[in-house]
């Protein structure tokens, strides 16, 4: 329903729609190779949007410019990231 996009480069994950806090969504996202013959995988996503936080007094203070991380495939399912 082009309510989201992927960037084909990063794998970046971004909604183009506006969304309700408390509903969710769930993509099944496919990501394939150039190889001969093309090696594939699949992968839910499960989203649950929550309500907006109420601003707070003190600013929040990031030490870095961006954050990376990695979960690993043995994660137990549910859980926040």
């Amino acid at each position: 329903d082009e309510k989201f996009s992927i960037d084909p480069k990063t794998g970046m994950v971004s909604s183009k729609k506006m969304v309700t806090a408390g509903s969710s969504d769930i993509l099944t996202i496919k990501a394939e190779d150039s190889g001969s013959p093309p090696l594939w995988s699949t992968v839910k996503l499960h989203v649950d949007w929550i309500p907006k936080p109420v601003p707070s007094q003190v600013s929040l203070l990031f030490t870095q410019k961006y954050y990376n991380f990695s979960i690993s495939e043995t994660t137990a399912v549910a859980q926040p990231v």
